[in-house]
């Protein structure tokens, strides 16, 4: 699993490294980019920089990312604070245009500080109204209301009238987007104020036509139309397609409203041509739509009927349900419209049945009606054909209603349409980029902080071992500092009595013996503590071979036959000839020693110690049974744990024997070493048996 997934980020990090690699590559072919490199900031300089940079955005420039980082670098290298606050609200706005809102808000929020501290006040309400658009997009109407009070808070302190007319333009969309029509109504109206006196004639254009669609979603439509009238008039001084295509599509939806259907139709048919103008072909259906619905509201069928069917050479297979159902509603009506006429005919024939050759004529004219319903029915078959294997879902309700949210909303479009072209053209790449950047880091992060975690894992073992060691090695002085003193303090004092020459040979004999224990007692204690550092060591290394279990048995009950017969203990090897293991010689040979010896120690006189073995397949287990005193419950537990490194003072054996305390630590450190496991089973009064289970194979 880990060689798989250091195999998928090398991949990875080579896809993210050959990319880097390309995006260096237009970047030095980027113009503007080499230009940057030798620009000497100054204030001219410094405004190009900033619209160089939110061009570059949304463009979707793959240098984008590069200038951004040279810039902000540049700037706060020179301790421009200034223009880094510039910089965000430019990078803010570019994403605000993109409709990447929260990549924006990061923006704008970062700018706000450092405009409030060193830019001017027109600036820092600009800044305000963004943001104030941004929570508003995000429904976060609260701090909306809260930025716009910090606009307009400024634009009264600095007396910025200029400004005020924006301010309340915002005030009414936020006011809007709630519903709240009627308050939006009134702050278009300040708007309005402020900017006849202070504004543009465009900017009066688009509050005028902001009320009107307040008005008419209060259903206030001749207020609303006259207000459009206004809107419409001072829009043709300005000769702005953009608002002229809005306010004459307001103007016509209000109309038909209104049932006032001729007009309607005036004003769509110029509203087509102005959508013509601009290049404009989203909104041709929906007017279209609306001609065909008005001239069905008139009664005339054959022009509906004609828009109909253009509407649906439009919309195409998509829209083939709507033209369906336009063609189904006509030829009803045709329909109704000839059973008007042939009862026409027959009062007519009854009446006056000298008008035979009008009645013919009229008879041909309603032959061509039936042909005409024909025609319908054939329509009608042809597009119930074409669309068997589409979903019946009510697409043109659902244009119906993009259709009469666009124009609700046309004008904010339109405005925001206007900022998107004043700062450039669309973006493209930057987030493939920056997506990219964000995962490469999470990636990075995730890496370092398992890669740290595992660190600090060998860091607390390598600390749990040194403080093991470090106990082990205090233990070990003790033992030291004890255990060695007294025999040499003993032997110093024979070599005395001996210097004195006042010993009898008896006194010889028993010092001589007393002697023999101690010295002996030391020698265990040396060969321990060396065995004991030896595997401590740096470069130690086992020498693991194949063993034969019963010969290393006979070995350490050679070395111990005389400590057993001075208690007239009977040892016995049980186990079998050939039977095989895996183990350093002489750690095994240490091992044996010690759990026999230990096993003698604590075992009464005349009493028994067994060594067997059984074989398990992939282990042997070396058993060494005593029917000694036995071990406390407490004592089998801590040394069947996993962690045992108990050192303390021997406890005597059965005949004041002493020990080093170190031999059941040796025995279960070097056992580990050659990869098995030592337990033990012991009840007080009843004996202990040592299980030692080595492996049989490498």
């Amino acid at each position: 699993m880990n060689i798989l997934f250091v195999r998928v980020i090398s991949i990875f990090l080579f896809i993210i490294s050959s990319n880097t690699i390309f995006a260096q590559s237009d970047l030095i072919k980027d113009a503007g980019y080499l230009a940057i490199q030798k620009i000497q900031i100054d204030s001219v300089r410094t405004e190009r920089l900033i619209v160089y940079l939110g061009k570059s955005i949304t463009e979707k420039s793959v240098t984008a990312n590069q200038i951004s980082k040279v810039l902000f670098h540049s700037a706060r290298k020179n301790g421009d604070s200034l223009m880094v606050g510039k910089l965000y609200a430019t990078s803010g706005f570019a994403y605000l245009s993109l409709g990447q809102f929260d990549q924006a808000y990061f923006y704008y929020s970062a700018a706000i500080p450092l405009i409030q501290k060193y830019g001017k006040p027109e600036q820092l309400i600009k800044t305000h109204e963004d943001i104030s658009w941004i929570q508003i997009q995000l429904t976060d109407y609260k701090r909306a209301e809260s930025s716009l009070s910090s606009a307009l808070a400024l634009g009264n302190r600095y007396q910025l009238n200029d400004k005020l007319g924006e301010v309340y333009d915002h005030y009414g969309v936020l006011s809007y987007t709630q519903q709240k029509f009627e308050q939006s109504i009134a702050y278009y109206r300040t708007a309005l104020h402020y900017n006849r006196r202070y504004g543009t004639k465009l900017s009066q254009v688009n509050d005028l036509n902001n009320i009107a669609i307040s008005q008419q979603k209060l259903g206030s439509f001749p207020e609303a139309l006259k207000t459009l009238l206004r809107a419409k008039a001072l829009s043709d001084s300005l000769n702005n397609n953009y608002f002229k295509q809005a306010i004459l599509q307001n103007i016509s939806e209000v109309a038909y409203n209104s049932h006032d259907y001729k007009t309607a139709q005036t004003y769509i048919l110029q509203a087509m041509e102005s959508s013509k103008t601009n290049g404009d072909i989203v909104l041709q259906p929906g007017l279209i739509r609306l001609l065909k619905n008005t001239h069905d509201k008139v009664g005339d069928y054959k022009t509906a009927l004609m828009y109909a069917d253009s509407l649906a050479e439009i919309y195409g297979r998509m829209y083939a349900k709507e033209k369906i159902d336009a063609t189904s509603e006509m030829e009803i009506k045709y329909q109704t419209a000839l059973k008007d006429d042939k009862l026409a005919e027959q009062a007519l024939l009854a009446a006056k049945q000298e008008q035979e050759m009008a009645a013919k004529q009229h008879q041909l004219a309603l032959n061509n009606k039936e042909n005409e319903i024909k025609r319908l029915a054939l329509l009608r078959k042809q597009g119930q054909l074409q669309n068997e294997n589409i979903r019946q879902a009510a697409l043109s309700e659902k244009k119906e209603l993009l259709f009469q949210i666009n124009s609700q909303k046309n004008s904010k479009r339109i405005a925001f349409q206007q900022k998107v072209i004043s700062s450039g053209e669309t973006f493209k790449g930057v987030l493939t980029m920056t997506l990219g950047f964000i995962v490469l880091i999470t990636i990075i992060l995730f890496y370092n902080y398992n890669k740290s975690k595992k660190l600090n894992g060998i860091i607390l073992a390598q600390k749990t071992d040194l403080e093991v060691t470090g106990q082990v090695k205090d233990m070990l002085f003790s033992a030291v500092s004890h255990d060695m003193r007294s025999p040499i303090n003993t032997l110093i004092a024979f070599t005395q009595l001996l210097d004195f020459g006042d010993v009898t040979a008896h006194s010889m004999q028993m010092y001589a013996f007393e002697l023999k224990k101690t010295l002996g007692h030391t020698s265990a204690l040396m060969e321990n503590l060396l065995n004991w550092s030896l595997s401590q060591m740096k470069g130690f290394k086992l020498q693991i071979q194949l063993i034969d279990v019963s010969v290393k048995v006979n070995n350490a009950i050679d070395i111990l036959t005389e400590q057993a017969m001075q208690k007239g203990i009977t040892i016995q090897n049980a186990v079998p000839s050939g039977t095989l293991i895996m183990a350093d010689s002489n750690m095994l040979q240490l091992v044996l020693r010690n759990l026999l010896s230990n096993a003698i120690k604590f075992t009464n006189d005349k009493g028994m110690v067994i060594i067997s073995a059984k074989n398990n397949g992939a282990d042997v287990t070396i058993s060494v049974r005593d029917n000694g005193i036995g071990m406390p419950e407490k004592n089998v537990n801590e040394f069947n744990a996993e962690n045992y490194i108990r050192f303390s003072d021997s406890s005597p054996g059965t005949n004041n024997e002493k020990g080093t305390g170190l031999g059941l630590m040796l025995c279960k450190n070097f056992t580990a070493l050659m990869n098995g496991k030592l337990q033990v089973e012991s009840k007080i009064g009843h004996g202990s048996l040592f299980s030692l289970t080595l492996p049989n194979t490498v």
